[in-house]
């Protein structure tokens, strides 16, 4: 819905408040839903848009019902802390460290263990 629908209908005397409400909701929930494509980089047609609005919405619906719930006292079924996220799975463990070999030391070890012929020994 575009700014100039929204102005349009201010100056409409037959809607209420209420559905001018309702559509000053509706056109901040696109308005949200095109900023967070946006931000993220998303590609989304007309559908997807406005399924992310009213996704935008339902959130804030959410939100709104949470903090009414709050400011009226009711702490009953809310979580005490933020949920926690479970730890991503313990890293295997390092392995011991080892001395620094230098590259003589690396050069006479393939030596051992290849037996390498005449031509491709370094001294």
């Amino acid at each position: 819905m575009s700014a100039q629908v929204l102005i349009d209908e201010l100056h409409n005397p037959t809607i209420g408040w209420e559905a001018r409400r309702v559509r000053e909701m509706e056109a901040w929930c696109e308005a949200q839903a095109a900023e967070l494509v946006e931000q993220h980089g998303l590609s989304a047609d007309g559908i997807g848009r406005k399924r992310l609005a009213k996704a935008v919405a339902a959130a804030v619906q959410r939100a709104s019902l949470t903090l009414q719930r709050l400011a009226a006292g009711e702490s009953e079924g809310m979580p005490a802390d933020p949920p926690k996220v479970a730890p991503a799975a313990a890293a295997p463990p390092a392995p011991p460290a080892r001395k620094a070999v230098s590259f003589d030391e690396l050069l006479q070890g393939w030596q051992a263990e290849t037996k390498p012929r005449t031509k491709t020994v370094y001294e």
